[in-house]
């Protein structure tokens, strides 16, 4: 039996997503929990274009975002969002403050 590739990164795309690694904070990835503490400065330095997008996407999932790419949505759904404008989103400034962080790291590395 062989499984095809869309299959395989189905299932790579779910085991990326934060709720599926992380459990009951969906604001935690592979670089921390953006909700809850900031995240190191060597952390995101070190950090793939893959995990500064899904720690950034996280902190927005977290706090009801509705997603409008098809990547993010595939990552991490819509279901229960409530703010379609992100300058709505009510972040607190230490998610702010993150968010700053891995857009600048983004930016540098030429991720976006």
């Amino acid at each position: 039996m062989t499984v095809s590739r869309r299959a395989t990164a189905l299932v790579l795309a779910l085991l990326a997503t934060p709720t599926a690694t992380f459990g009951a904070d969906p604001s935690c990835t592979a670089l921390g929990c953006g909700s809850s503490e900031r995240i190191p400065a060597s952390a995101l330095g070190s950090a793939t274009c893959e995990e500064l997008y899904l720690a950034r996407n996280a902190i927005y999932y977290a706090n009801g975002y509705c997603f409008k790419t098809q990547r993010a949505i595939a990552t991490f759904g819509n279901d229960g969002c409530r703010w379609r404008n992100d300058g709505d989103v009510p972040f607190t400034r230490l998610e702010r403050a993150n968010i700053d962080s891995i857009t600048a790291v983004e930016r540098r590395s030429g991720c976006r």
